[in-house]
């Protein structure tokens, strides 16, 4: 997927801020990392913005190999960067923009524990001086701020005494946070105090992978308004700064108490309607699915009219960390793929990398092959709807009237059922997998006993014929339920498309 495009990849800068930007930070080795003798499997190419994984695997012979996963960006940010490097390449040259009634984003992404607050902290600062320094001497101009987390689905007012908070949608569909504080700032110390304050208003936890781990989705809005003589301050232009929780696998949280794990579900859940916004946008879908969640309504403004985005993803570099560490860069990959919308246009009247027009792009993130067209299959430039297999459907006076428009309710009824069908999913297989820890303890006492002097053979034969079938009815019942989730999502996302 990465190598198929043809194209050589590099940064962005000098061609002024584009639209959507994601960049990588990789941090160093902590020191219990070392002490455990972890190594590092991460490369950075700053020149080329590419960043590469060496992940360890082991073949059946038990033959260790490295499999080599490159990932190229718009930037990426070695081990020794600094959080100044960061703000100059990443923040600077959007400030700019929201004295044009721009919309500017900054969100850090990646696991628990991979350096997100410690890269988001001082870029707030540096980028409020930037703007004290463009309204120095305009007094018409004025800086504000507002924080506030989405914790458990729930708002509430970091600034505020941590004050529940109800969002709302205005006239012109724009999220409005009900009864949140803004605070008008005139010097960095405020803005620093501000920030200490907030800091210490969050929500934080203990997990196997951080003591200190954020578990709510932080959104610092720096608001710039100019004040009128008819209508009092009006917003001319929007800097938020989102920090994002620490996404987590399920493995990784077995081991913690019920409340941690049910953080962990609720965060796992708001950046999977994220993930689900990022791959409507990517499939030029006439509805996009913001209303998924809270964390996902605040983006909207970050993904849609004049905005500019920038998408901070922190990698771990511990081969221990391997795994979320790819999951986090091709999510990231995922976001860089958004194109302008004329571009995503063309790719529905045009061939794309497999030569199938209208084939949807997760066939390749699934491993299946791009087929060929068949000489039958006639190939038009008319308006095309992607398929779930592959083909393009075509449309003409003789098809039939499509079936009614969906409506938003109906819109976020089928993406609940999405994730409450990956949940079920996960937590069949989670279920198996602590039985089959329970059986090998038991298949092993049965081994023992067998072993024994004047042990009943036909016993040994009974008991274990229980425990595999036991077994091999619980994965075949998962098996089922995996092919029923393929099959309804492929009619889910049609339905989306279509719809």
């Amino acid at each position: 997927m990465l190598s198929a495009a043809g194209e050589e990849h590099r940064p962005t800068s000098g061609r002024g801020p584009s639209r959507i930007r994601v960049v990588v930070r990789k941090r160093p080795l902590s020191e219990k990392e070392m002490q455990r003798k972890e190594t590092d499997v991460l490369d950075v190419d700053e020149q080329s913005a590419t960043v590469t994984v060496h992940e360890p695997k082991v073949k059946v012979d038990l033959t260790k190999y490295v499999e080599k996963h490159p990932f190229p960006f718009d930037q990426a940010f070695d081990q020794d960067a600094t959080n100044e490097n960061v703000y100059d390449a990443c923040i600077g040259p959007l400030v700019p923009t929201i004295f044009q009634g721009a919309k500017a984003t900054c969100f850090a992404y990646g696991q628990t524990g991979s350096g997100k607050t410690y890269t988001m902290g001082p870029l707030p600062l540096r980028c409020c001086q930037q703007i004290f320094d463009f309204i120095e001497g305009r007094k018409e101009l004025k800086l504000t701020i507002s924080v506030f987390e989405i914790y458990g689905g729930k708002i509430f007012d970091l600034l505020n005494k941590r004050a529940r908070l109800v969002m709302r949608e205005d006239g012109k569909a724009n999220v409005c946070i009900v009864g949140l504080t803004e605070h008008e700032v005139t010097n960095v110390q405020k803005v620093r105090d501000i920030i200490n304050v907030s800091a210490a208003s969050r929500s934080t936890g203990c997990t196997g992978a951080n003591s200190d781990s954020s578990r709510s989705h932080a959104i610092m809005q720096l608001t710039l308004k100019q004040e009128g003589a008819r209508r009092g301050s009006e917003a001319l232009g929007k800097f938020s700064f989102i920090d994002l929780a620490g996404s987590e696998r399920g493995a990784d949280t077995y081991n913690n108490d019920k409340k941690t794990r049910v953080e962990g579900a609720e965060i796992n859940k708001s950046l999977l309607a994220l993930k689900e916004c990022i791959r409507a946008l990517d499939n030029d879908s006439k509805h996009i699915p913001f209303r998924g969640s809270k964390l996902t309504e605040v983006l909207r403004d970050s993904f849609s009219g004049d905005s500019r985005t920038v998408m901070i993803a922190n990698v771990s570099p511990s081969d221990q960390a391997c795994e979320n560490t790819l999951n986090t860069l091709r999510y990231a990959y995922r976001v860089r793929e958004l194109k302008n919308q004329d571009h995503v246009t063309k790719k529905c009247n045009s061939f794309n990398r497999g030569g199938v027009p209208g084939v949807w792009e997760d066939e390749a993130d699934l491993g299946k092959e791009n087929h060929p067209v068949s000489k039958s299959e006639k190939v038009t430039t008319s308006p095309c709807i992607a398929s779930p297999k592959g083909q393009a459907i075509t449309t003409d006076a003789n098809s039939k009237p499509s079936s009614p428009p969906l409506d938003d309710a109906a819109r976020e009824e089928i993406l609940r059922n999405i994730v409450e069908q990956e949940e079920e999913i996960i937590s069949e297989h989670k279920s198996i997998v602590e039985e089959t820890m329970l059986a090998m303890r038991e298949e092993m006492n049965l081994l023992a006993e067998v072993d024994n002097p004047g042990c009943v053979m036909d016993d040994y034969v009974l008991r274990l014929d229980d425990l595999l079938t036991h077994r091999i009815e619980r994965l075949q019942r998962l098996q089922s339920k995996l092919h029923r989730f393929n099959k309804n999502v492929s009619c889910d996302h049609s339905r989306l498309l279509t719809g």
